[in-house]
């Protein structure tokens, strides 16, 4: 799994430190002072360990009061411990015994450090209400910088009590354990390094000590496109002490004026014979599209960014059920998370606010919308909202400040392609509309990738992409009644095209490992011309031809290729695949299978399933929300 967002926000560590302490007590069981003693001793690690864990279920959900609560109550009974073991005090290994309370200490730190990371986004959304509060930034970063040092020590000195020097006096036999005892820690240790890293750029993004300036690139995913969708619009935002201000703008009002013909590449010379702004956003790998979305736009407009984030609109629908109706002036209804999107879209596309202000109505709602979001009720919701839509890659960011951009790397939010190691199969389906119509919202995709391993290590994949449009007249009904409701009645013909009632055609580039050798050419359904290509900003092949898909019509397309290496089975070896997905609203059924030939024998599987493989294939099926 390649997000990194879970190391800051999940709070499954806060279980290891529960566990350490808990086994770690229950080993001096051997000391046998006393069945007594040793009962109340079970007893009570057992509570520190429930407690650990209760807390971790706690801070999951933010609530950082109960589940520091829960932590003192193990401290506590850390402290029990201790006394009861009072007769140890002597022994050189006194250290290890006060484990318990250096690692509750820790985990408390731990607690700490993420409750003010939350509560740093909660006070950006309280400074940017219509009531602002007051936000001491500085304050707020010091003070999980004090933090961190404590839990440093913290971690050191528990790391200390498990050296062979404090734990010389316990019997041969648990030798092992406690060497998997420090390895954990070490694991724990290891967890908050980026800590100081992470305050840092969030200190210059909020623009703490100098004001920072951000292209938010406004995706539309119904137009699909590498990073997500079709760059419609652009907000030009500042932020200085947590205050944030931006300038909406049409893209088509940043290209109208650049008159430098500029070749694009070979990736989407089948979309535009002249490159803009507009199509910056041409790589899969985000770094490599942002770099070139800061470049555009200096070159049009004049203007220097170096941090660039994109939004995907389809992400608003879930922000829309937490803040609640939107009203919009010229609206006659309110917008809400079932309408928007028609709304929005029939009045940019028709026109309907003028042909050189079509966008009017957008700017108009992203005001209101920003208003929505600051002034929401439960902040920590919302926080969680956008944190689900960095997971999902609905919410990408760059930055030329290396602070802001190890930032972004450490919540998963970089979108760069993964480099494979070598020897390693690869997967990624990318697609880009080019029927000029927003019907990727009712593209349903599903992908198949079988792979087949011989006896003499060769292996050959076979894939198989399926697309099913689901436009129907009930849906073009659904439409024109959401629009009647707010006064559009005799929507045009070429409108509903717009809208999905006109076939979906996309470009796709299948990336897969260089070298690959493609097989039986001619036996891909539904594919015209497949070329393969090589893209050397990510070393990767990638095939490349066109699909095209009716309402109501399934489209199938097969590859079949050979990889450019093979296993070398002596004795065993490893076949190893990374699957990236595109951001955006297509969402893709993914299903793997794997055959090996009778001679061959699969002894062991990553992800695990559930009942022990005895069989000569392997079948997994997901949905790919995330990269794996």
């Amino acid at each position: 799994m390649e997000k990194k967002i879970h190391k800051y926000f999940g709070a499954v560590w806060i279980g290891v430190f529960g566990i350490v302490i808990i086994i770690l007590i229950n080993s001096l069981n051997s000391y046998g002072r006393g069945m007594k003693i040793i009962s109340h001793v079970k007893e009570s690690s057992t509570g520190i360990y429930k407690n650990m864990v209760e807390a971790g279920k706690f801070a999951e959900k933010s609530d950082f009061d109960s589940a520091k609560n829960l932590i003192s109550k193990a401290e506590n009974e850390s402290e029990k411990i201790n006394q009861d073991l009072w007769f140890l005090s002597g022994a050189e290994g006194i250290q290890t015994i006060k484990i318990g309370k250096y690692l509750t200490s820790a985990a408390t730190n731990f607690l700490n450090i993420i409750e003010g990371i939350n509560s740093i986004g909660i006070g950006f959304i309280d400074m940017n209400s219509d009531s602002p509060k007051a936000y001491p930034i500085s304050n707020r970063i010091a003070k999980i910088n004090a933090e961190y040092v404590s839990f440093i020590e913290n971690i050191d000195l528990a790391e200390k009590a498990l050296s062979p020097e404090q734990t010389s006096f316990l019997p041969k036999k648990f030798e092992e354990k406690i060497n998997t005892f420090s390895a954990q820690i070490k694991k724990i240790k290891n967890l908050m390094p980026d800590t100081p890293s992470f305050v840092k750029g969030l200190s210059a993004i909020l623009g703490e000590n100098q004001k920072q300036t951000i292209l938010v690139l406004l995706q539309n995913d119904a137009e699909s496109r590498p990073t997500g969708g079709f760059i419609g619009s652009v907000l030009f935002t500042e932020i200085q002490n947590g205050k944030i201000n931006f300038k909406f703008q049409d893209v088509y009002d940043i290209d109208r004026g650049f008159k430098e013909i500029v070749e694009p590449p070979a990736e989407i010379k089948k979309l535009t014979d002249k490159w803009f702004f507009r199509d910056s956003n041409y790589s899969p790998d985000f770094k490599i599209s942002a770099k070139k979305a800061i470049w555009f736009y200096e070159k049009e407009t004049g203007i220097k960014v170096d941090t660039v984030v994109a939004i995907n609109q389809s992400l608003l629908k879930n922000i829309l059920e937490l803040t609640g109706e939107v009203w919009v002036p010229g609206l006659n209804k309110a917008l809400n998370k079932d309408n928007y999107q028609t709304v929005l879209s029939y009045i940019i596309e028709s026109k309907l606010m003028g042909a050189f202000t079509p966008k009017k109505i957008l700017k108009d709602f992203v005001e209101e919308f920003k208003s929505a979001i600051f002034n929401v009720k439960d902040k920590k919701k919302m926080l969680g909202i956008i944190m689900s839509e960095i997971v999902k890659n609905n919410i990408l960011g760059y930055s030329d400040n290396t602070d802001i951009q190890s930032l972004f790397r450490l919540i998963g939010m970089n979108g760069e392609i993964i480099k494979t190691r070598e020897n390693e199969d690869y997967f990624n389906v990318v697609s880009v509309s080019i029927g000029g119509n927003k019907s990727d919202a009712h593209i349903e995709q599903s992908v198949t990738h079988t792979t087949y391993i011989n006896s003499d290590g060769e292996i050959n994949d076979e894939v198989l992409i399926e697309r099913f449009d689901n436009f129907s007249r009930q849906k073009e009904g659904e439409i024109k009644q959401t629009l009647a409701n707010f006064g559009y009645r005799n929507v045009p013909n070429w409108v509903m095209d717009i809208f999905g009632r006109s076939k979906n055609k996309a470009i796709f580039r299948v990336y897969v490992p260089k070298g690959v050798i493609l097989k039986d050419e001619n036996l891909g359904i539904g594919i015209k011309d497949v070329k393969k290509l090589y893209d050397a900003d990510l070393d990767k092949d990638y095939f490349s031809f066109i699909m095209e898909t009716h309402p109501g019509q399934t489209k199938k397309a097969v590859l079949r290729y050979k990889l450019p290496f093979k296993l070398d089975f002596t004795p065993a070896a490893t076949y190893r695949l990374t699957v990236q997905r595109q951001p955006g609203l297509i969402q893709t059924k993914f299903t793997k299978k794997m055959f090996a030939e009778k001679a061959l024998k699969i002894a062991d599987l990553y992800p695990k399933l559930q009942e022990p493989v005895v069989l000569k294939g392997y079948n997994m099926f997901s949905t790919l929300i995330i990269d794996n």
